[in-house]
């Protein structure tokens, strides 16, 4: 079960956990596994499947937004990090 790190202003959809479990074995049914897991998490991060262009995905700190479909295998010891771009001048 990887662990998943959401921003504070995400966690009231998580129970205002801002660090989770998640029983997810590939990255490609990551967000299977959120929908199932925190729904209303999910609908803040994903629309129509598709992560929402403000979210992106690090796995023990690499970029994986364009790789949700990938096979990458995650383990128990993997960190997936939901990171929120931010509007400003």
């Amino acid at each position: 079960m990887p662990h998943l790190i959401i921003p504070k202003s995400l966690s009231r959809y998580a129970s205002q956990a801002t660090q989770l479990r998640l029983d997810c074995q590939q990255l490609a049914h990551f967000d299977e596994c959120l929908q199932q897991t925190y729904p209303l998490l999910y609908a803040q991060l994903y629309s129509h499947r598709q992560l929402k262009n403000f979210a992106c995905l690090y796995v023990n700190k690499q970029l994986v937004r364009y790789h949700t479909s990938s096979t990458l295998t995650l383990d128990a010891n993997d960190y997936i990090e939901i990171v929120i771009a931010i509007a400003g001048g």
